[in-house]
């Protein structure tokens, strides 16, 4: 299971991203999409996971207004 949480001020991002029911050893990379205004085009950062929860801290051109976690769904997970 992917856990995402976040804050945003301004035009940072800062969270972390833990998973759980893996192994010790188990690890991926995970797609998150910031989400800007109406009209403006998502990006993707990448986090990778361990078995600690992941910290992460994104400064972004624009102010963002929510991050979305594997917004395709290629990863898979069990989501709570």
């Amino acid at each position: 299971m992917l856990k995402l949480d976040y804050s945003i001020k301004g035009m940072k991002v800062t969270g972390t991203l833990a998973q759980s029911e893996v192994g010790e050893d188990f690890s991926v990379r995970v797609p998150l999409q910031i989400q800007y205004g109406r009209g403006q085009a998502p990006t993707i950062h990448w986090v990778g996971t361990s078995n600690e929860p992941a910290p992460f801290s994104f400064t972004l051109r624009r102010i963002p207004v929510k991050v979305v976690l594997d917004p395709a769904q290629s990863i898979l997970a069990v989501r709570k």
